[in-house]
């Protein structure tokens, strides 16, 4: 969980990132699970359309705390032994 404390200024459960907010939330608010099957730029982002979904239920004054906490989460699972393949 260290990623939280990495960025400079104002603090990552303070901040909501561009795309965060105006892309994953908004298409997650307005569009509900089917957001899952947007793509931007040519691409699918299936862990960020995923993590957006539950944005909908929480107070929207807590949105910058869930967005870092979720994030960080996923940054500390995506290095976690469960995600290494093993070596050959």
């Amino acid at each position: 969980m260290i990623q939280l404390f990495v960025q400079d200024g104002a603090r990552s459960w303070r901040t909501v990132w561009a795309e965060d907010g105006r892309v994953y939330f908004g298409q997650a608010n307005r569009d509900g699970l089917l957001a899952l099957f947007h793509t931007r730029a040519g691409y699918f982002q299936l862990v960020p359309r995923l993590l957006a979904v539950p944005t909908t239920l929480i107070p929207l004054g807590r949105l910058a705390d869930y967005l870092a906490v979720a994030g960080a989460l996923v940054t500390s699972l995506a290095g976690s032994p469960f995600s290494s393949s093993p070596a050959i």
